[in-house]
């Protein structure tokens, strides 16, 4: 198995899954275990990106950095899951320099994106090398990139045609207009958008994280959003729910 780029997007598209099928006698290649480990692979990256989707899905603060021999920032450790559904973990805080130039680009990108390395390098009767060794082993890793210009804003909003069945009441319809957008080719591009840059001419920096972060989010997430939203709608439409012996009388049960 490859780590390369067009390896892991073909893993995440749509294609009819082919696992091994084991038999007493049967002679295990290196072929058949790549192909053990491209199945589940694949089926994780499937379900990684069309049930959750890509984005942050915790941590990842990024802050202006303290290095003192030039502009940098912070990236606080996290996870992440990228546009082909792979995990990109980040297991502790880095600071990553800006670039080497004067002035800084007036927009910068911060972007997080997957990598992996070999490892554990040994000897190998058939290796590839000249000394005849094998790497062992896949690291998988992350690297922030930051470059010049902007990132669109988080997708989220809610397209007229889906409000238009909701208003009609025809929540069915609606659900199904958009899964039939979800099952679409994975991105060329699978990085995940961390923040946007904004500097000044004389060095000031503006960070956003939040505009451009798409975020994967978590049940424990989503019931401590509802939980907020449920305050807020208390807060704006009146007193709270009756409850015990406030409850109104024609609300009350009729025992016969």
């Amino acid at each position: 198995m490859t780590s390369s780029g067009s390896e892991d997007r073909r893993l995440t598209a749509l294609h009819a899954p082919r696992r091994n099928r084991y038999y007493a006698g049967k002679l295990l290649a290196a072929s058949d275990l790549e192909m053990e480990q491209d199945y589940l692979r694949g089926a994780d990256a499937q379900l990684a990106r069309h049930v959750l989707g890509a984005g942050v899905v915790c941590g990842l603060d990024v802050t202006a950095g303290n290095a003192g021999d030039g502009p940098s920032i912070h990236v606080g450790a996290g996870l992440a899951l990228d546009g082909w559904g792979r995990r990109v973990v980040v297991p502790c805080d880095v600071e990553v320099a800006l670039p080497a130039q004067a002035p800084l680009p007036a927009s910068m990108v911060v972007r997080l994106r997957y990598d992996a390395d070999q490892a554990d390098v040994a000897p190998a009767v058939l290796g590839d090398d000249e000394d005849r060794s094998e790497a062992g082993t896949w690291i998988e890793g992350h690297r922030v990139e930051i470059g010049e210009g902007t990132a669109p804003a988080a997708p989220g909003e809610c397209s007229e045609a889906t409000l238009e069945l909701i208003r009609t009441g025809q929540v069915a319809h609606a659900l199904a207009l958009l899964a039939r957008a979800a099952c679409g080719a994975p991105a060329r591009d699978p990085a995940v958008t961390l923040a946007t840059i904004a500097a000044t001419a004389d060095g000031g920096l503006t960070i956003d994280a939040c505009a451009a972060r798409a975020v994967v989010p978590t049940n424990v997430v989503l019931l401590q959003l509802i939980a907020c939203l449920a305050a807020r709608v208390e807060e704006c439409c009146g007193t709270s729910p009756a409850r015990g012996n406030d409850v109104p009388q024609n609300l009350t049960p009729h025992i016969r």
